[in-house]
């Protein structure tokens, strides 16, 4: 995701220092201490904020970067920082949470907001994410689920049992304040409190996270988008870390922006507000899966180690907003032998054919995948969904030569299964394609065959079969003489197929395919396209073949 800050909210942050406000220290707040941050408007939105610090196990550097986060009075939020006394139990620390925000509901502060939203950083979150599932506190307190607006969670702890296993010190301070065994940490966990009908969810990962808390806090989003959705939200803020995350008072802070925006304080602008809608629907409801891959072949499945060509594999496919990435350890993947999965399909095919979402199609020689270690990739880690990861872009027109009536929609360019080879040093060609037809791969994406588009179109001069093969994927998204495919874009907002469809090299317009030939750039910068470039060598010799094929045709 771009890292462009909207005007507007360095417009909010350009007055001085000197005008903020000071804070006011609530009395009689049982075990929080609370410092409240007004906005100049009594009924602005109300955030109040629960600082981290891993209940009381290192609280103070947590608390200095929550300070910073005064600052957003200026975008018209009054702010009431939170932070826990650590002698006190769990139990009291919600009790006297919803007291807190039934105190601003009934109007006993200087503050009257309209809306009411709880934030947690850390292990703040864990407060926070549990409050809108703890029945007898909100019941205790007089308030109810309505009563919140939304939480919002910052690098947040969302399963006590699971997400402190990496870190002795702190499990030691997690069995002290809530107990030793599993469920009672399951207990205050809201990743197994969560319910249908509770407020608006969002949770914010750091790109630079905890081990496995980005991980854990994408599976509660799932896990509670899943009961409602359209109510969750689930991002990573770049260029942050698990502390860093907490101050939204810099205005560099992508989480700002989001908190900003689900107050109500300051929408994001479209841009911005489509590629966070894109980055969520592919994180959290993702258009297409594997599961069938799971299921069919369970007993191929093996898991390998992460190594530097898997990943740099992986990277270089997922080409632009690659902190997506940091929600994954990448220590491990699952992945189907493809010489196996061909005995599983079919032990005499000639070759293993893959079809992506977008329909582009490639055949695989069968007769060397084992030697190279060929893999067909379902999984790394524990995300059994690889479509959660992707591509978003937008195309400028879908035909070159066509002038679009209105903006194109977002598409979306998932991972999915995808083809990769362990042992890639010394392979045919024809096994490493350069474009993106290995990826992408779903469920239903596998079948054999007994010839090639190669073999079928039959009398392709040798000099153009790279072009049409591995090097540039004529057969896989285009047809001539009725060979190939006929590839499209996935929508980002629904995953259905849309417009520039890549129809026959013979239907093209003769500028559009001289065009197309002889000055690629230019018509890859038309459209808002990568080019697929063609080597200089061959650009006639393919110019005149379809010009040929053409003439037959009628066109």
């Amino acid at each position: 995701m771009p890292r462009l800050i909207p005007i507007a909210l360095l417009l909010c942050f350009s007055a001085t220092t000197a005008a903020e406000t000071a804070p006011r220290t609530l009395d009689g707040t049982g075990s929080l201490k609370a410092e409240l941050y007004a906005a100049d408007n009594p009924s602005a939105p109300l955030l109040i904020y629960i600082t981290g610090g891993f209940w009381g196990f290192d609280p103070h550097e947590a608390l200095e970067s929550a300070r910073g986060s005064a600052r957003v009075h200026q975008l018209g939020l009054a702010l009431a920082l939170v932070t826990l006394d650590d002698n006190a139990s769990p139990k009291q620390w919600l009790d006297d949470t919803a007291q807190l925000v039934a105190r601003f509901k009934r109007g006993k502060e200087d503050t009257t907001p309209q809306r009411i939203y709880v934030l947690g950083h850390s292990s703040g979150a864990q407060l926070a994410t549990l409050l809108p599932f703890a029945d007898s506190s909100l019941d205790t307190a007089g308030i109810g689920q309505n009563d919140i607006a939304g939480v919002i969670s910052l690098a947040g702890v969302h399963d006590l049992a699971r997400d402190l296993r990496p870190f002795e010190e702190l499990r030691i301070v997690r069995d002290r304040v809530f107990g030793e065994s599993k469920e009672e940490q399951q207990q205050y966990s809201a990743a197994h409190r969560h319910t249908a009908e509770r407020p608006s969810f969002m949770m914010i990962s750091p790109e630079k996270d905890l081990p496995g808390f980005a991980r854990s806090a994408q599976r509660f989003a799932i896990a509670l988008g899943a009961r409602r959705k359209g109510h969750v939200t689930y991002q990573i803020a770049p260029d942050t870390d698990h502390v860093s995350i907490a101050n939204l008072g810099d205005e560099n802070n992508f989480a700002t922006m989001l908190v900003a925006a689900m107050t109500g304080v300051l929408p994001l602008d479209r841009h911005f507000s489509t590629m966070v809608a894109v980055h969520n629907t592919a994180m959290l409801y993702p258009h297409f899966d594997v599961d069938r891959l799971w299921q069919d072949y369970g007993d191929l499945i093996k898991t390998y180690r992460v190594d530097q060509t898997f990943r740099d594999h992986v990277d270089g496919f997922i080409s632009v907003d690659k902190h997506q990435l940091s929600v994954l350890p990448f220590r491990t993947y699952q992945a189907i032998p493809l010489a196996d999965l061909v005995k599983a399909l079919d032990p005499e095919a000639r070759f293993l054919v893959t079809r992506n979402v977008r329909n582009e199609r490639y055949h695989w020689p069968t007769d060397e995948l084992d030697k190279y270690e060929g893999l067909l990739v379902i999984g790394i880690d524990d995300m059994r969904n690889l479509f959660r990861l992707g591509v978003p872009y937008q195309a400028k027109r879908e035909y070159s030569w066509i002038d679009p009536e209105n903006p194109l929609p977002m598409m979306h360019r998932g991972l999915g299964a995808f083809v990769h080879f362990r042992k890639p040093e010394g392979a045919p060609k024809i096994l490493l394609p350069r474009f993106t037809a290995p990826f992408s791969i779903p469920g239903d994406g596998l079948s054999t065959a007994d010839s090639s588009p190669l073999e079928v179109f039959g009398d392709l001069p040798e000099e153009l079969i790279p072009a049409f093969t591995w090097q540039n994927g004529c057969f896989s998204c285009h047809k001539i003489r009725d060979v190939g495919s006929r590839s499209f874009h996935n929508t980002a907002a629904n995953g259905k197929g849309h417009g520039g469809y890549a129809i026959d090299l013979e239907d093209y317009p003769p500028d559009v395919w001289k065009r197309f030939v002889f000055e690629q750039h230019k018509a890859a910068g038309m459209i808002g396209a990568i080019p697929n470039v063609v080597d200089e060598a061959v650009r006639e010799p393919i110019f005149e073949l379809v010009n040929r094929e053409r003439t037959k045709r009628g066109n």
